[in-house]
């Protein structure tokens, strides 16, 4: 009885356990389904987390590399945009406070180069104004680009105003220009029947001499009449001479019945006097008879006083001189300028 009764309550412990285990199990079974449901739902709601977080990471730092691009580029590029339109603004409002001229092209420069700085500028402030409000506590890294730009936008609105001023008020306040001086001091300029001849400028920009005004005064009496003058500006230097030569241009014929070309060769002219500032060839014929229609090109030189003698040879002033002669000559050529032939004027009288 005792061993009987004591036997279903030492198996009725024992299913207890069994029980509890059992349940144990089934909860112990199911906590792994649900802390991984839990897991999952969690890693779920991380990785949903995480790509925001991913999004917004990509975005500040899109934003961070704009804003190094930002600081990089664009103060340099308005400060380059206002030294053009403020070189460009000053050169003109010079000239045309002088001359009362300006450059088109140069005006438009600097209108160009203020649109450009002003752009820029108002495009980088405008992106700087939207930067991320992570950036917003770090103002302090867009103070000196911001200061070049706002800088270059000041520099180049000015100069837009002072080109319209100076262009829409500068000649009623200071008036005309100076007149430019009177030519006429040196023969032939300024006589009855004188030519203005069209100067070409040869002379090298350190040259201490240059060729101003040129004037010719022509005529027909059974050869060619012809004087020629003008001005030059600075000094011959010590040690040269100034000369003049002329030849007949090829692509011209005279008048004789061959309709010959000019030969092309320079021939010296030995009659010019220098007097100051102001050279003269008195009026003497030239060529031969019928030669007008020929255009007679002139260049004036400078050579050394050593290679003169050799210059004037007697077989020089009969064969003449072509460009490679004066190079080792070395003539250092100054100006030429043309004078045509055709409808002379006859006269009856000549001067020799």
């Amino acid at each position: 009885m005792t061993s009987n009764d004591q036997s279903p309550q030492s198996e009725h412990p024992s299913d207890e356990p069994l029980r509890t285990d059992g349940e144990s199990t089934q909860s112990t079974a199911g906590a792994p389904g649900a802390s991984a449901r839990t897991s999952t739902g969690r890693n779920g709601r991380d990785t949903a987390t995480g790509g925001g977080n991913t999004v917004a990471t990509t975005a500040e730092e899109k934003s961070t590399h704009w804003s190094v691009v930002r600081q990089r580029v664009a103060p340099p590029l308005t400060a380059l945009a206002a030294v053009v339109g403020a070189v460009s603004a000053v050169s003109q409002i010079y000239d045309y406070l002088t001359s009362r001229k300006y450059d088109a092209v140069w005006v438009a420069t600097a209108f160009v180069a203020v649109l450009v700085c002003v752009a820029i500028a108002i495009a980088y402030l405008w992106s700087v104004r939207r930067r991320p409000a992570s950036q917003q506590s770090a103002s302090h890294a867009f103070r000196w680009p911001t200061r070049v730009v706002l800088g270059s936008s000041v520099i180049s609105a000015l100069s837009a105003v002072a080109i319209v001023v100076a262009l829409t008020f500068g000649g009623t306040v200071l008036g005309p220009p100076p007149p430019p001086p009177q030519p006429g001091t040196c023969a032939p300029i300024g006589q009855p029947g004188a030519q203005m001849a069209h100067v070409v400028d040869l002379a090298d920009v350190s040259s201490p001499i240059s060729i101003g005004t040129v004037a010719y005064k022509s005529a027909l009496a059974y050869k060619i009449q012809l004087e020629l003058g003008g001005e030059f500006r600075g000094t011959i230097p010590s040690g040269k001479q100034m000369f003049l030569l002329g030849r007949a241009d090829p692509a011209t014929h005279d008048s004789t019945p061959d309709h010959n070309p000019g030969d092309g060769v320079y021939y010296r002219s030995d009659s010019m006097h220098i007097t100051g500032n102001c050279w003269l060839r008195p009026s003497r014929d030239i060529a031969y008879p019928g030669a007008e229609g020929l255009t007679i090109r002139f260049i004036l030189i400078l050579l050394d006083e050593g290679r003169v003698d050799e210059y004037m040879s007697d077989q020089y002033r009969r064969h003449g001189y072509n460009d490679a002669l004066l190079d080792s000559l070395g003539a250092e050529r100054l100006a030429y300028f043309d004078v045509p032939t055709t409808d002379l004027v006859q006269i009856t009288s000549t001067t020799s």
